[in-house]
């Protein structure tokens, strides 16, 4: 995306603005102007009332610029491109219900069939109906949020098991064999916007960049998409990166449902869609700090630095973690006299499939320098 600067299309500046307007009161009376007179104190309120006006016209005017717009603005510009803002997503799971025999007659799990903690938590549904077959002893189905958002996610196998509807045979157990996941809010103004212009890469059959816009709005869960061509048998493979890391398997699986769509699909493709490998890495920095200064704040100021970079590397694919780089971000807090790094120890190149993971932050003093 373009680095350019937000465009100015009107004059802003309050001061300049007041200067304006008292040189020409100045010019039309014939009298000088001096900051404790009434006269001068009208023109600097309607001076800052024009300075309020211009600055709407001006946020009036960058909303036309989709980098700058905000909603609703925004998803008009997206709908040029029949680009549109991802609705609030249920969490998903798959659920497993057992039987006490084997069921003897061929029977239905409708659409819509609910289950729900034993606390009465939120509650999950049943995706589609789905056929059982005489004989069968137990049955797995997929299950989504009655109600989309985050709330249904995070409840860890076996909490959902508690059927709300009832079925046609005995059950002996019910539980859920994955854990919820997937459940979104609407889609942020930030992830929409990034969304607009990479909408072209749909008009290129079979781009790397046509399969990342599919998967990226297929799931709003996911932050990163790589798509890498591994042998030289038509395979794509697509890896995917959800904002807490890898993602569940059923959002692997809707991924590649909508990545095989025989109207979305480069014919002679073969789609393979996997998580992320996490590359785990800790950040260990010995600082020296120079006299006259208050090691702890320095120190806390260091380790949120840290943690800054580390967040900031794990929202993509791929980025090589360069112990340099570290150094950059602490060089100029106050009190530093010299930075190491002790880890990582070195470079680390990853691969457009792998996702760097900080598991921990460790800031020590060294000496206490005298620089003078």
């Amino acid at each position: 995306m373009t680095r350019l600067p937000e465009p100015s299309f009107i004059e802003r500046d309050p001061e300049k603005l007041t200067a304006e307007m008292v040189s020409q009161y100045e010019d039309m009376t014939g009298k000088t102007l001096y900051p404790a007179q009434v006269d001068r104190l009208m023109v600097d309120f309607v001076g800052y009332r024009e300075s309020l006006v211009r600055m709407g016209a001006q946020d009036a005017a960058i909303q036309n610029i989709s980098r700058f717009a905000r909603a609703p603005i925004l998803d008009f510009l997206a709908e040029l491109l029949a680009v549109f803002r991802l609705q609030a997503q249920p969490a998903r799971s798959t659920l497993r219900i057992v039987f006490e025999s084997p069921v003897v007659d061929a029977f239905q799990v409708a659409s819509g069939v609910r289950v729900e903690t034993r606390k009465g938590g939120v509650r999950f549904k049943t995706e589609r109906a789905v056929e059982v077959a005489s004989g069968a002893t137990e049955i797995v189905l997929p299950v989504v949020a009655v109600e989309p958002g985050p709330s249904g996610n995070g409840y860890l196998p076996g909490q959902l098991d508690t059927l709300v509807d009832s079925l046609p045979v005995p059950i002996a157990s019910v539980a859920n064999t994955t854990a919820t996941s997937g459940g979104m809010n609407p889609e942020e103004d930030d992830r929409l916007r990034a969304r607009i212009p990479r909408e072209l890469e749909m008009y290129s059959w079979g781009g790397e960049g046509r399969y990342r816009q599919i998967a990226m709005t297929t799931a709003s869960e996911l932050q990163d998409v790589g798509v890498t061509s591994p042998r030289p048998d038509g395979t794509v493979r697509v890896v995917l990166l959800a904002r807490d890391g890898p993602p569940s398997q059923e959002t692997l699986d809707r991924v590649l449902v909508a990545l095989t769509d025989k109207k979305k699909r480069m014919m002679g493709d073969r789609i393979e869609v996997v998580p992320a490998s996490a590359v785990k890495y800790a950040i260990a920095v010995e600082l020296d700090v120079l006299t006259g200064y208050i090691p702890d704040p320095i120190l806390t100021a260091a380790r949120g630095r840290c943690r800054a970079f580390a967040d900031n590397l794990a929202r993509r694919l791929g980025g090589d973690i360069v112990p340099n780089m570290i150094k950059t971000h602490l060089h100029d807090i106050p009190g530093i006299y010299d930075i190491r790094i002790t880890e990582p120890a070195s470079r680390r190149v990853l691969g457009s499939n792998e996702w760097p993971i900080c598991i921990g932050v460790t800031i020590t003093l060294g000496r206490v320098v005298d620089d003078v």
